[in-house]
């Protein structure tokens, strides 16, 4: 394992090693063939020259008047106004849910037992899709929300297949299951691309 000491002592060498070539490579470089000349920065070229006074230099411009030239009047509180409202389009892009056949009562029912269970009562949630559920990114938020609003507790993701054993859940599955991968270890025997479930 690289520690972070051995990266700096490594930089640190070389540093020093271009500082010594740079010392005693000569100006006009090595003339290796009639073509190829080797050459190496000085070290002037390599350490800033802070003796020069680029105010003289009409190339450099001061501060003061670069600001002089990008000078403009900015309403600030129309930008904050403005980056609210930018803010609040794109939380509510983003939690906007996409209903099947844009059927908003789609989740009506499940809705209505989730508020029974305020109540009393058990309610098991089947998140079925794909790698995002695999890695209980998207089923572990809405887990973690629905049992802090609603109570209960329980494993969380619990894949019909088990392709990795966890340690969280002892696992068994019956013989008619199987596993078809789109990527890493393929059944080459398979002929169609009908992956999942």
């Amino acid at each position: 394992m690289i520690k972070p000491q051995h990266t700096l002592l490594f930089l640190l060498i070389v540093g020093a090693l271009c500082l010594g070539l740079s010392a005693i490579m000569p100006q006009e470089g090595i003339l290796m063939t009639k073509d190829v000349r080797l050459q190496f920065p000085s070290i002037e070229d390599l350490l800033p020259n802070d003796h020069l006074d680029r105010n003289d230099d009409p190339e450099y411009a001061t501060a003061e008047e670069l600001l002089e030239v990008y000078a403009v009047e900015v309403d600030s509180l129309a930008i904050q106004d403005s980056l609210k409202r930018l803010e609040a389009e794109r939380r509510q892009a983003l939690l906007k849910i996409q209903y099947f056949n844009n059927d908003k009562t789609t989740l009506h029912d499940f809705f209505e037992d989730l508020e029974k269970l305020r109540k009393s009562g058990k309610m098991r949630v089947m998140h079925y899709g794909d790698s995002q559920i695999e890695g209980d990114r998207i089923t572990g938020y809405l887990r973690n929300e629905m049992q802090k609003e609603f109570g209960g507790r329980g494993p969380g993701l619990v894949q019909a297949f088990e392709g990795i054993p966890t340690m969280a859940i002892d696992q068994e599955a019956s013989d008619n299951w199987e596993r078809k991968a789109l990527y890493g270890r393929r059944d080459t025997t398979i002929k169609h691309k009908d992956y999942g479930l």
